[in-house]
């Protein structure tokens, strides 16, 4: 595999490995595709993939691991007389109502850049559907296992 994808390189590994997490295999030395793949389509790969992790990396340092609003679900009473409750509301933990959930989702069509992407926000108490949108979208960015919300 070295000779062939000239040389041995961590991005050219990066991509070896990105082509073995889609499926491909090798045999004999020979990288096989489950779609014939240009040594420029591997670099590609590897090129995102780097670039999607370093990002995640980001993103991983501002997560936040604690709820910032206390969401209030019908027919709850909060009352301020409970000492040590979590169902306090607290100066620096707001309360609020939970009205409406919502859920995205993107669909590929086989063999194609187009797919269409959706959200549908539902009312949380009733879980009727108050707002829908599709979109027929054009993907620019490639697949890669475990990062699909790059896309």
């Amino acid at each position: 595999v070295e000779l062939a994808m000239g040389g041995d390189t961590p991005a050219l590994r990066a991509g070896i490995l990105s082509a073995l997490a889609t499926g491909c295999v090798i045999v004999g030395g020979f990288l096989f595709l489950k779609r014939q793949k240009s040594l420029g389509e591997l670099r590609r790969l590897s090129y995102y993939r780097d670039l999607w992790e370093r990002e995640q990396e980001k993103l991983k340092q501002k997560l936040v691991k604690t709820d910032i609003t206390r969401w209030i679900f019908e027919g709850e009473k909060i009352k301020e007389t409970d000492q040590g409750s979590d169902a306090k509301c607290k100066e620096d933990t707001p309360c609020e109502p939970l009205l409406r959930v919502g859920g995205v989702d993107i669909s590929f069509l086989k063999g194609s850049d187009e797919a269409l992407a959706s959200l549908v926000v539902l009312d949380f108490r009733t879980l009727k559907v108050v707002y829908t949108d599709f979109q027929k979208v054009r993907m620019i960015n490639p697949y890669i296992a475990g990062f699909l919300a790059f896309r």
